[in-house]
C-alpha cells in the first residue's frame, strides 16, 4: 500500500481534531458512557482505512491510561475482520478466560486487558468508524448491560461520525495537531458558546442603540427647525409648544432604550463572569434567572 494512502489517514485524522464542535459531541459522547461503565473499563472510537488497513485513534475515553497511536493491521485479517463486523454489527476481538485473540491484533500492541470488543459505528465509501471497549470480561447480564449501553449511544456517533464535517472529498489536506485533553475540548466549548451567546446579544442590544441613533437624529432636525424659526424672528409660541412636547418624548425613547442596552449589556455580562466562577458563591435565584432569561432572550 503506498504512503499517500497513510499519510491521507492522518490528514483525515487532524481534520476531525481541527473541527472543534464535532471532536467535542464525539468525545461528550465517548465520556458519557465511559461515565455509565466500571472504572475499570476503557474506550476508544476508532478509524479503520479499509483499503490501507490503518486505523487512528480520534476520541480517547477519560479512563484510557495512556495515549493510543496509529497502527495497521495484517491485510488478509483486516478484509475478514471488516466482512465479520459489518455482518454483526459488533465483534469480540481478545477474550483470555477464551485464550482467544483476533489475527486482527496480531502486530498492535495490544491494551492490558483481558477482554476487548469492537462495535460498528459508521461507515464511508473507504473507511469504518470502531467503538472499542476493553477491561475486565463481562459475563451473562452484565454484558447484555454493557452492550445495550453501548448500542444506544452508537446512532449519536454514527450521524456525527457520517456528517459531511467529515467528508474527505471537501477536505483534501489538514494538519495533524496535537491532541487535546478534555478539559481544553470543554474550554473551547464553553468559549464557542459564549461566542455564539455574544453574536445574538449584539444582535439583540442593536434594536434600542438603533432606536436611540434614529431618535437622536430626529431631535437634532427639530433643534435646526427651530433654531431657522428662532433667526428669522418667526418663532411662534405653539411652535416652540410643540418643539417641546416632541422633545420630550425623543427624551423619554432615548431613556427607555438606553436603559434596555445597559440593562442587556449587565446581563450578558454578569452571565459571562458567573460562567468562568469556578468557586461556589451564595446568589439571589430570581435575580439570576431574570438576567438569564435576559440574556438568552435573542436565542429563543
Amino acid at each position: 500500500m503506498s504512503t499517500e494512502r497513510l499519510d491521507w489517514t492522518y490528514e483525515w485524522a487532524g481534520l476531525i481534531r481541527s473541527h472543534t464542535e464535532s471532536t467535542t459531541l464525539l468525545q461528550y459522547a465517548v465520556d458519557g458512557l465511559q461515565q455509565r461503565l466500571p472504572e475499570e473499563f476503557i474506550c476508544t472510537l476508532w478509524v479503520l482505512s479499509t483499503n490501507s488497513a490503518d486505523w487512528m485513534p480520534i476520541v480517547p475515553g477519560r479512563n484510557n491510561p495512556s495515549r493510543e497511536y496509529p497502527w495497521r493491521s495484517p491485510t488478509a485479517a483486516t478484509k475478514q475482520y471488516i466482512e465479520q463486523l459489518t455482518t454483526a454489527q459488533h465483534l469480540r476481538v481478545c477474550s483470555s478466560a477464551t485464550n482467544y485473540s483476533h489475527a486482527l491484533l496480531a502486530d498492535r500492541e495490544t491494551l492490558s486487558v483481558p477482554w476487548i470488543h469492537h462495535w460498528l459505528c459508521g461507515c464511508g465509501e473507504d473507511y469504518m468508524g470502531v467503538f472499542e471497549l476493553g477491561g475486565e470480561e463481562p459475563e451473562g447480564n452484565e454484558l447484555k448491560a454493557i452492550c445495550h449501553m453501548v448500542e444506544s449511544l452508537l446512532p449519536t456517533i454514527c450521524r456525527i461520525s457520517e456528517s459531511p464535517l467529515f467528508s474527505v472529498e471537501t477536505f483534501s489536506t489538514a494538519p495533524l495537531p496535537q491532541t487535546k485533553t478534555y478539559e481544553a475540548l470543554a474550554e473551547e466549548e464553553r468559549l464557542m458558546s459564549l461566542g455564539r451567546l455574544v453574536a445574538s446579544v449584539t444582535h439583540e442590544i442593536n434594536s434600542p442603540l438603533g432606536v436611540a441613533i434614529t431618535g437622536v437624529s430626529h431631535l437634532n432636525e427639530s433643534l435646526n427647525e427651530l433654531n431657522k424659526h428662532f433667526s428669522s424672528g418667526k418663532l411662534t409660541e405653539s411652535f416652540f409648544r410643540h418643539f417641546v412636547e416632541e422633545s420630550q418624548d425623543v427624551a423619554d425613547l432615548l431613556a427607555f432604550n438606553l436603559q434596555r442596552a445597559v440593562k442587556l449589556i449587565g446581563d450578558f455580562k454578569a452571565n459571562a463572569v458567573n460562567q468562568g466562577a469556578d468557586q461556589a458563591v451564595r446568589f439571589e435565584l430570581e435575580s439570576v434567572l431574570n438576567s438569564t432569561t435576559n440574556s438568552l432572550m435573542p436565542e429563543l
